[in-house]
């Protein structure tokens, strides 16, 4: 919010373009400090359900909450829990705003990682109440739904929103990016057996033989195609080939129903065959 409304206030207004740069940047400004209210309003209602709460371990969990919602998003998250929060309030937001659809979380057990692993040597939090929390993402996930006619609703296997979450891959130098959020969020997806988030899974030649056991076991326990598995050995020089750089091309993402992209960079619809009449 401060880098926008500086760089509003050291435009040259006489310039050419500088009136769309000052509409874009308050829009910018309006848009993050609306998101940060929305969270403040869930705040309020936690604290107002904790004041009602009798079980003293409910309580605490909605004062918990409470503080997370007057801290994230309009802070760096300092918690697992708190990153969470953060990232459904990002996700949720630009579904209401834009009516979305195909929005995904990206690698989602890359960016979450350094949080996670600091609250477990912490102690903070548990892989069981990880788990739990995961858990509770995909059921959030899982109501965002839309209103579909039944020749839709029969093509594309009931009303996902495909709203992907990417697992596993490698790194830049080719080695395993697969930790122990990878392995929970199979966990969860397990558990839940419900069709969002489109959990995807990269995997390659030397992807560890007990990690792919295991998403065997899930797609068996799951019985709705989850998780989906995405071969590196295919999709890195496919984006290379058309330009995409090394390092992009390694750190991509499935979005929407199975199109390789890079999160934050890149919006391509891979899925459809098409033909352009002009």
């Amino acid at each position: 919010i401060k880098e926008a409304e500086e760089r509003a206030k050291d435009l040259k207004l006489w310039e050419r373009g500088a009136l769309e740069q000052k509409e874009f940047l308050e829009a910018v400004s309006i848009a993050l400090k609306s998101a940060i209210n929305f969270a403040k309003r869930y705040a309020v209602l936690a604290r107002e359900m904790a004041d009602k709460e009798t079980d003293s371990k409910r309580k605490a969990e909605l004062i918990k909450i409470a503080e997370h919602c007057e801290w994230v998003p309009g802070n760096p998250a300092r918690t697992f829990w708190e990153a969470m929060q953060s990232l459904w309030f990002a996700h949720l937001i630009v579904q209401i705003e834009s009516n979305g659809h195909s929005m995904g979380y990206g690698r989602f057990d890359q960016f979450m990682y350094p949080l996670y692993q600091k609250d477990i040597d912490e102690g903070r939090i548990t892989p069981e109440e990880v788990v739990e929390l995961l858990e509770c993402l995909w059921i959030k996930t899982t109501e965002i739904n839309k209103v579909r006619d039944w020749d839709a609703t029969r093509v594309v296997m009931g009303y996902p929103m495909f709203q992907q979450l990417t697992i596993g891959g490698q790194t830049l130098d080719g080695k395993s990016a697969i930790n122990d959020l990878s392995w929970l969020a199979l966990e969860a997806t397990a558990n839940q057996k419900i069709i969002q988030p489109s959990l995807s899974v990269r995997w390659w030649n030397e992807c560890p033989d007990d990690f792919l056991l295991k998403c065997c076991e899930v797609i068996n326990i799951h019985r709705g195609g989850q998780p989906a598995m995405y071969s590196d050995e295919v999709i890195i020089p496919s984006q290379m080939g058309v330009g995409i750089s090394l390092e992009d091309s390694y750190d991509y993402a499935i979005d929407g129903c199975v199109s390789p992209t890079e999160p934050g960079k890149s919006r391509r619809e891979g899925v459809s065959a098409g033909y352009n009449m002009h």
